[in-house]
């Protein structure tokens, strides 16, 4: 491809072509609107000659160099600086953070599309579905996405109380540090945050207002950077919390759909049973009669019959091996077949 001066596509042959395939027409485009890399941060790099390694806005991964003979590359080591780089339009770069993760329901897509367009801000994030549907694992994968580098902590709160909560939060005398301390510059999940008991919520809605932590004990508030998210499997009522932190948790909300509503149920299905046990295959009949299971007890249930159906069968799974689990089919029709055992 070639680039005019400011960094716009003005020709490109059919490799080129070939390999921005999300683009019907490259001509006139920005560098930065076909790759997730800044070309700003590149430009030094190539201007010497470098081959460096970069991906398109869809993920696929290409090696890029600047063409041009040695003694150009020559001259520019001598004499090229940061200051005499022509800078690039600035723009605001909406980055796909989720391009990774294979998701078909497009329900939830749209969700987590939504949320990627402002994670850059450092959101506060509210999952909300009920048990079994995914919320710690959304948790794990939006602090993945934000691509932070502090580590993920996650606290289930039905498990704090109002003794041992401070400890918890900051820390002891003798050097143990609290998850406050380790999720700075990271990610801290509070899940069933309805259960978070009223002494460390007004540390909570300061941490949100003021992006500081301020410690209830000394009183002294420290600057910090955190991306809180918080997790119930219940909508969050005002007489929970202290006055408006309700509202402050649920500044960007995910709602997570049950199991029997995911319409990627099917691929998921498969793709677990792809990953643990990758010669097992459903005949087609099996697949259908897990299908029209109603899923209560949502993916922990899931996992768990799969889990039984790796154990019973080696290469094909059968209807009667669906029936053997002990589901409770909704579906009157396919509830019919009965295994041979039962007969």
């Amino acid at each position: 491809m070639v680039l005019d001066e400011t960094f716009r596509v003005v020709a490109a042959n059919r490799r080129g072509n070939a390999f921005i395939s999300s683009e019907k027409d490259l001509m006139g485009k920005h560098f930065d609107e076909l790759f997730d890399n800044n070309i700003e941060s590149l430009i030094q790099h190539l201007a010497t000659g470098e081959v460096l390694r970069v991906r398109d806005n869809v993920g696929s991964a290409v090696s890029i160099r600047c063409v041009a003979n040695k003694a150009a590359f020559a001259l520019a080591r001598m004499s090229l600086s940061g200051a005499e780089l022509p800078k690039a339009p600035s723009r605001v770069r909406v980055k796909n953070h989720f391009r990774d993760v294979v998701i078909g329901d497009k329900a939830l897509g749209a969700q987590l599309s939504k949320i990627s367009s402002v994670l850059h801000e450092n959101p506060v994030i509210h999952i909300r579905g009920d048990v079994g549907t995914g919320k710690s694992l959304t948790a794990r994968m939006l602090h993945a996405a934000s691509e932070r580098d502090g580590e993920f902590v996650s606290v289930d709160c039905s498990m704090l109380s109002d003794s041992t909560v401070k400890e918890v939060f900051f820390g002891t005398e003798d050097a143990s540090t609290g998850i406050l301390g380790r999720a700075k510059f990271g990610t801290l999940h509070l899940d069933n945050v309805d259960s978070l008991p009223k002494s460390i919520q007004p540390v909570i809605k300061h941490l949100i207002t003021h992006h500081e932590v301020m410690n209830p004990i000394t009183f002294q508030g420290d600057a910090t950077d955190i991306l809180l998210l918080s997790s119930t499997s219940m909508e969050l009522k005002k007489s929970e919390f202290v006055n408006g932190l309700h509202l402050l948790l649920t500044g960007q909300e995910i709602s997570l759909p049950n199991t029997r509503d995911r319409s990627d149920l099917r691929e998921i299905i498969l793709n677990i049973v792809a990953y643990k046990a990758p010669s097992l295959k459903f005949d087609d009949k099996a697949l259908e009669l897990l299908l029209s299971h109603d899923w209560p007890e949502n993916f922990h249930e899931v996992r768990s019959t799969i889990d039984q159906l790796i154990r019973k069968c080696e290469k094909i799974i059968t209807e009667t091996d669906i029936l053997s689990t002990g589901l409770k089919l909704i579906n009157t029709q396919q509830s019919k077949v009965v295994c041979e055992a039962c007969k």
